[in-house]
């Protein structure tokens, strides 16, 4: 990550479970698309996807992409774009596949020494 990303203030961060046998198919239409087109909009820094060491009972990975903003305004506005609509028609294609959980917040990070 940055310099200017890891000062940001703000942070989205979405969680997403998937399914076994479809990792390739999900993780291509995130990277191929969706991801780096919210990454470049207006007041967002940037995005960096995560695979989580856990599986649930049915055996799906889970993964994250965090997303690092300048504001809470920025998050608003993405919330309001047509993006928004365009990745819930595009998601309804991996409904069986794909789960998701979102959050966001202040950045409050902690350094010890």
């Amino acid at each position: 990550m940055t310099t200017r990303a890891a000062e940001a203030p703000y942070h989205y961060l979405v969680r997403y479970w998937i399914a076994p046998g479809a990792e390739a198919r999900v993780l291509a239409w995130l990277d191929g698309g969706h991801t780096a087109e919210v990454a470049a909009l207006p007041g967002f820094l940037g995005a960096r996807r995560l695979r989580f060491a856990e599986t649930d009972s049915l055996g799906w990975t889970a993964f994250g992409t965090i997303y690092t903003l300048e504001s809470k305004a920025a998050l608003d506005a993405y919330f309001k774009n047509p993006i928004r609509e365009r990745f819930n028609r595009e998601a309804a294609a991996f409904a069986g596949v794909l789960r998701s959980e979102r959050s966001w917040g202040a950045a409050e990070w902690q350094t010890q020494n």
